[in-house]
């Protein structure tokens, strides 16, 4: 069994995204890249999606990694608007991709992605 892997991403978009609508884009994108089996291959889920704020964890097996970072580069639009999805960190626990996500580090990050 391969290990997983946890990566944290932060959005740029005009609103809140669901979950659901968090899916669907991952999934589109991946049929697109992989097909239907490549994209199951990856073995790709949402862990966890932060309600206040454009943050969620992803979860992935250790070979895919790489797999996932181009399905978040090809992601520019959703609804005719522009989504940026910006990888943070890439664990191998949710624990520790939840420590990252202190309110200094929120704060420090905004300030950073402010554009």
């Amino acid at each position: 069994m391969e290990r997983g892997r946890y990566i944290t991403i932060y959005y740029k978009y005009y609103r809140l995204l669901s979950l659901e609508e968090l899916k669907r884009l991952f999934s589109k994108m991946g049929n697109y890249l992989y097909g239907i089996q490549g994209s199951l291959d990856l073995g790709l889920y949402i862990s966890w999606l932060h309600e206040s704020e454009p943050i969620a964890i992803l979860r992935c097996s250790h070979s895919s990694i790489d797999k996932i970072f181009n399905i978040l580069y090809f992601i520019s639009y959703l609804e005719d608007r522009l989504i940026n999805l910006i990888p943070i960190d890439v664990s191998g626990t949710i624990k520790n991709s939840k420590e990252i996500l202190s309110n200094e580090y929120l704060n420090r990050l905004k300030a950073k992605l402010s554009f």
